[in-house]
């Protein structure tokens, strides 16, 4: 599902051919830059899903554990359990650097600010995380 442009913001920077800008939009909880050159990069926050848990059911209902000697029935049913997704925060705040060289980014759910490095190939590199 494509999302409007929550945040946009623009910079500009001292090239080999005269100044250059770059401007960074925001769309959900990814990160759009574009290039007065025609470079375009996209970021995306990586969420960790937890791991997938198995749990046994007994076909007894019984509050106390079945001792090992006792064998009355069949084995625990498994059931497995479906991950947990965390949603990806949205991006609630873009400013650069009067250099053009750093980007700051706040999102709202996780209440993050993240710290990007803009090299000359318009890339985000992620120096900081809090």
């Amino acid at each position: 599902m494509t999302l409007p442009y929550q945040c946009l913001t623009a910079c500009t920077r001292p090239g080999a051919d005269g100044h250059g800008w770059l401007l960074f939009g925001a769309t959900g909880s990814e990160l759009v830059v574009q290039s007065s050159t025609g470079a375009t990069s996209n970021w995306s926050p990586e969420i960790p899903t937890s791991e997938v848990k198995v749990r046994y059911e007994s076909p007894n209902k019984d509050p106390e554990p079945a001792l090992e000697d006792e064998h009355e029935g069949p084995p625990g049913k498994r059931v497995k359990l479906t991950p947990v997704v965390e949603p990806k925060p949205n991006i609630l705040h873009l400013k650069t650097t009067q250099d053009g060289q750093h980007l700051v980014v706040v999102t709202a759910e996780d209440k993050c600010i993240r710290v990007f490095q803009i090299d000359d190939q318009c890339r985000l590199k992620q120096l900081s995380q809090r």
